[in-house]
């Protein structure tokens, strides 16, 4: 399944921390399309669950985080 999710969050989890991440299928200016189907599509999730909780530092990307995890519950693309 594809989907869309923010690509501030994809750029920070792929190229800002060298994590693993599913492969580009499409990008605009605010958005990636991923395969739900990647292998690393689960690594993605597990970093989005981990922002979405509260932690003691400053998190600036909890808001997108959650987007990320709203926007995949809605396309019924959200695993855990």
């Amino acid at each position: 399944m594809r989907v869309k999710i923010p690509k501030s969050f994809f750029e920070d989890h792929g190229i800002g921390r060298d994590l693993p991440t599913p492969q580009i299928i499409s990008e605009t200016s605010r958005h990636i399309e991923i395969d739900t189907k990647d292998k690393a599509f689960a690594e993605l999730c597990n970093d989005t669950e981990f922002y979405c909780t509260p932690h003691h530092f400053e998190n600036c990307y909890r808001n997108p985080a959650l987007q990320l995890r709203k926007s995949l519950q809605r396309q019924d693309a959200w695993p855990l």
